[in-house]
């Protein structure tokens, strides 16, 4: 009776842990090379801000997504988040373990 209300938290906590930010190489001549529409970033800019957003579109000139726009000559690093199937792996196992599910 226990386990199906516990197999919905699992999934959603697993479900977090799935993705991990992988720091992209950026070249400011050509920010399509690396990134797409779909794409979800974090941009650290050059002033110390953060955006982070889901890509919508990429030019030679910036990055959108989000709402927000940031130019390619203020951007300082990008960061973007990447499946990651055995992070998600062990955590699923982790929590199997924990919870003592059969």
């Amino acid at each position: 009776m226990r386990t199906p209300m516990i197999q919905p938290l699992i999934l959603a906590l697993s479900l977090a842990g799935c993705t991990t930010p992988t720091p992209v190489p950026f070249d400011d001549a050509n920010p399509a090379a690396v990134l797409q529409a779909g794409d979800e970033v974090r941009l650290c800019l050059k002033d110390g801000k953060k955006l982070e957003m889901r890509i919508t579109s990429v030019s030679a000139n910036g990055v959108c997504g989000s709402g927000e726009c940031a130019r390619v000559e203020d951007i300082a690093s990008i960061e973007k988040r990447e499946f990651s199937p055995m992070r998600t792996f062990f955590l699923v196992m982790g929590f199997v373990g924990f919870l003592g599910i059969p």
